[in-house]
């Protein structure tokens, strides 16, 4: 596979992800880099229910609510990594499993 059909195989990917996010009720930012950004209310204990599932994100807090997804999620995000079909399909399964035990 050569780099250009790559590059289209990652912005594609990534836009299924953001697709997965926004059907499980989520605001992901627009991006054009290999992670997405996503507004989550109490990010960290989001992140370490996703970690007891094996999968990592990257946990952002205290940010200003300068947009209506990071006001609702008290200024919480999570940079999530884009990646192949398998990988993604496990973290929005994971993702989702974290949200449902959110107190």
């Amino acid at each position: 596979m050569g780099a250009r059909a790559r590059a289209a195989e990652a912005v594609a990917q990534r836009e299924r992800l953001q697709a997965g996010l926004r059907a499980l009720g989520l605001s992901p930012s627009p991006s054009v880099a290999n992670f997405t950004f996503v507004p989550v209310r109490d990010a960290a204990a989001v992140a370490a229910r996703l970690r007891a599932r094996g999968v990592g994100a990257r946990v952002f807090r205290g940010l200003p609510r300068v947009v209506p997804a990071l006001a609702a999620s008290g200024g919480d995000a999570l940079r999530l990594a884009v990646g192949p079909e398998p990988v993604q399909r496990a973290l929005l399964d994971a993702l989702a499993d974290a949200l449902r035990e959110a107190p």
